[in-house]
Formats: structure tokens, sequence, C-alpha cells
């Protein structure tokens, strides 16, 4: 009797979901339906939003939802007649990144183009009185250095007080504390810590340091202009032009180094500046220079100002012959020491 008990009760239970099924399947459809009408709209929505537009999409043509969304990517994915992906109204422009196009060969001067400022870039400078520590420390390469007082003063000599009048000239031969170290002349050992603005050092030095910076600016605005003659030339230089230059001068293939331009350097042939400090050689051309025509190499590196210190520059060797002739600073084609 329990075997035939338990066979009712899964027999009744089999009926009931052949019977209940159908509404359960109508119950999953429209619950399918809800979710794909509300998945619609929201797509709908989203290309408003991004296109601007103002059409509807209704709720109940799901496919043509779908294709409105498909067109958005189509169109985000689909290259602009510029070259780059379209933006949305009001997207801020994306920033370069590695592997983009190069810009145009029109690139105006001062853009991403112009590989020539970027190579020569304008100098930039500390104030003068960050150099000075706020004219408590006056660099020992600024003396000696003859000043003018600015108001009457006693020096100590070896057979008393030597006073200086107002506007007299003298020699500041150091700074110690904060106080200018005075004598009468290289003569006269007579000498006296002074305030430094009992003389007109500071507005000197001031000057100095303003030309200082015009003549670096200068050089840079030089190197660009002979770089950019350079470049015009594609380097080119005619036959007559060779031929006065002579041999072409020898150069490392590692490095780039032209060793005539180094031995130079080992002979002392300039004090300014020394192998060690090099920073970068650069190319070997044929140009004109002072009514001659040489090879001409570069390199970059620092040189000694008598104030300042080490400043970064370019420095430029005549070449002929496969020796250095003479070198100049490329921007403004002075000599070098």
């Amino acid at each position: 009797m329990k075997i035939v008990f338990n066979f009712l009760v899964v027999a009744l239970a089999v009926a009931a979901g052949w019977y209940f099924q159908p509404g359960l399947v109508k119950s999953l459809e429209a619950r399918r339906a809800r979710a794909v009408a509300q998945h619609s709209a929201e797509i709908a929505a989203a290309v408003r939003q991004a296109t601007g537009g103002s059409a509807s999409i209704a709720a109940a043509e799901p496919p043509a939802a779908s294709s409105a969304a498909q067109q958005l990517a189509a169109s985000l994915r689909r290259p602009s007649a510029e070259g780059g992906p379209k933006a949305l109204p009001g997207s801020p422009a994306r920033p370069s990144l590695p592997g983009d196009p190069a810009p145009t060969a029109g690139a105006a001067p001062g853009t991403a183009g112009d590989d020539i400022e970027a190579r020569y870039p304008l100098p930039t400078f500390k104030t003068i009185s960050e150099i000075t520590k706020e004219w408590s420390s006056i660099p020992s390469r600024a003396f000696p250095r003859t000043v003018k007082t600015l108001v009457a003063v006693n020096l100590e000599g070896p057979s008393g007080k030597v006073p200086l009048p107002e506007k007299s000239e003298a020699l500041a031969v150091g700074m110690t504390q904060g106080m200018l170290v005075l004598m009468k002349s290289r003569e006269d050992p007579a000498r006296s810590l002074v305030p430094l603005a009992n003389t007109d050092l500071k507005e000197t030095l001031t000057v100095l340091f303003e030309k200082y910076k015009k003549y670096k600016t200068d050089q840079v605005l030089g190197q660009r202009e002979r770089a950019r003659s350079l470049k015009a030339r594609a380097n080119g230089a005619s036959e007559a032009e060779m031929a006065a230059a002579g041999p072409k001068p020898s150069r490392e293939a590692s490095g780039g180094v032209i060793p005539a331009m180094l031995q130079s350097l080992r002979d002392k042939q300039i004090k300014e500046t020394t192998e060690d400090r090099i920073i970068a050689w650069g190319d070997l051309n044929v140009e004109q220079i002072n009514g001659g025509t040489f090879w001409t190499g570069t390199i970059q590196c620092t040189v000694d100002n008598a104030i300042f210190g080490p400043t970064p520059t370019e420095l430029m060797a005549l070449i002929r012959d496969d020796k250095v002739v003479k070198w100049l600073y490329s921007g403004s084609k002075e000599e070098v020491q």
C-alpha cells in the first residue's frame, strides 16, 4: 500500500506541473519584454545625450534603438577627416600620445613641429638676488672689481686712516660676513670692511647681469637661425664650396665624436671649456664663415663666465685639412678664447 501511495503523489505532482506551466512561461515572457523595453529606453536616452539629438526612440522598437547605439559606436570608432577620432560635443581635446602621427610640416615656430626650438630652448635664469643670496654673499668670481663710493669711506692703512671722499674709485676684492672688503688700489694696501650700500657694486652687477641674460638669449636665437639656414639648404653644398672646404673631417661612428675637435681641446687651443665639459656632439656641415669656407662641427658644452660661473652653450669649430682653425660661439660667431 505504501508503494501505491507514493506512486499517486508523484503522479499528482507531474499533473500539476503540466497544468501550471503555461502560466509560468507567459509570466517569464512578460518580464523579459519589460526588461528589453527598459534597456531600449536607456540606450535611446544615452544616444540623445551623446549626440544632442531630440528625436525620441519608442520603447516598443528595440531594433531601432539597437541600431542607433551601433551607429553611435561606429561614429566614435570612425576616423574623422583630420585623421583622428571624432570627439563628442563639448569634449576636451585629447593630448598627443606616443605613436600619434607627427604634426604637419607647416607647423608655425613655437609649436611641437618646430624641432629647432626644442633643440635650442631659450635659457632660464635665476634672479640676481638668488645668485647673491639677497646680496649677502656675492660669488668670489666677481672680484676684484673697481667700484665707486657712494659716501665718504675711511680705510685702514699701515700709517693710519686713509679717507676716500664720496664718488671715489676703489677696488672691491671680496665679501665677508655681508661686508665688502675694499682697498684704495692695487698699489695701496689700505683696506677696510664697508657695507655694500656704500658703493655702487650692487647697481653695477645688476646691469651686468641684465646684459648677460640678453647676450645668452641672443646666442640661442642665433643658434636657431643658423640651424634653420642649414635645414633650408638640406645640408647641401655646391661643388665649389666642397672644394674650398677641403677633405671631409673624420668622424667616429660611436657617439659622433670628431677627432680633430677633440684633439684641439686636448691641445688647449681654447681655455673657456675642456673635453670633460662636452655634453653632446653635433653634425658636420660646410659653411661660409667670415669670408671663408670651412667644414664646421659643433659641441654642446659648458663654458666659464667670469662672474656668473659655468653656463651651457654651443661652440662651433672651423675645420680644414682635418685640423681646427678656430673656435666660435655658433650663435654670435664670436671667437672663443
